[in-house]
């Protein structure tokens, strides 16, 4: 049953949660001034009752339509008049599709950290609404929410399961060749980097230094990675980073120097 599923009491707190702020007494005043700036408002008594309408279905043409007047209407009006409590009205409206991104996409959390999957796909959420915000003309927002939604969540993912991959193929690699000296300059660049990767391999082997050094290493001297996109796919400090690599590669060498 879905209430035995631990993603249900995880989506249904966070839902609970928007839901108290958008009752709150403060995003009633905010919904109320709204209210009075649109006569297409004047048919709903409350935020709830809004938020109920965005959810029915839509057997007509009409109410889809109406649907995304309403959502111009939003739009328009936070962009003169923003406040942080529109973030919670804009989710509760968009939950059906939040929702659903959690329970068919929850997969892609390598981790299965539900609180870390809604981190992300809340972080998706709120980009894609900066964005359109940012825009001066706004159509087809439920369109441009949903695919800006799931586009970024997957670009989230992606520096992950690249950083995976990377560092699966180093850890590989560092399991075959023995060692070899670093070769003159003069020599062909892919047989300097063979012959840099086996000596990466070594010292790790040798535990000179650790697997994380080890792929740093790879990573920018082998694979030519700058710091700035390794960084950002390992979600690491940039200078920190450079640091680490620099650390690393003098451990290399000391290690060698002294062979």
């Amino acid at each position: 049953m879905l209430r035995d599923d631990p993603r249900y009491f995880s989506s249904r707190k966070i839902q609970e949660a928007l839901q108290r702020e958008v009752d709150s007494p403060g995003f009633d005043r905010l919904f109320q001034a709204f209210k009075n700036s649109s006569m297409r408002l004047s048919f709903f008594s409350s935020q709830i009752e809004f938020i109920d309408f965005m959810h029915s279905q839509e057997p007509e043409a009409e109410e889809s339509q109406a649907k995304e007047e309403l959502l111009q209407d939003v739009f328009r009006y936070i962009q003169h008049n923003p406040h942080p409590l529109w973030d919670s009205f804009l989710s509760l409206i968009f939950w059906p599709m939040l929702s659903n991104l959690f329970y068919r996409k929850g997969f892609w959390e390598p981790t299965n950290d539900l609180e870390n999957f809604w981190h992300n796909i809340y972080r998706a959420f709120l980009e894609t609404i900066r964005n359109l915000l940012d825009r001066p003309l706004i159509t087809k927002i439920a369109f441009q929410v949903r695919i800006g939604t799931f586009s970024r969540l997957h670009d989230i993912y992606e520096q992950e399961w690249n950083w995976k991959k990377l560092k699966t193929a180093c850890l590989t690699m560092a399991e075959i060749q023995p060692q070899i000296t670093l070769p003159d300059t003069t020599i062909d660049q892919d047989v300097c980097k063979e012959a840099l990767l086996q000596q990466y391999q070594t010292c790790l082997k040798q535990e000179v230094i650790s697997g994380s050094e080890f792929t740093v290493l790879v990573g920018i001297n082998i694979y030519g990675k700058a710091f700035k996109d390794f960084a950002s796919e390992t979600n690491t400090n940039y200078e920190c980073l450079k640091k680490r690599c620099r650390r690393a590669q003098g451990k290399v060498e000391k290690y060698f120097e002294e062979k």
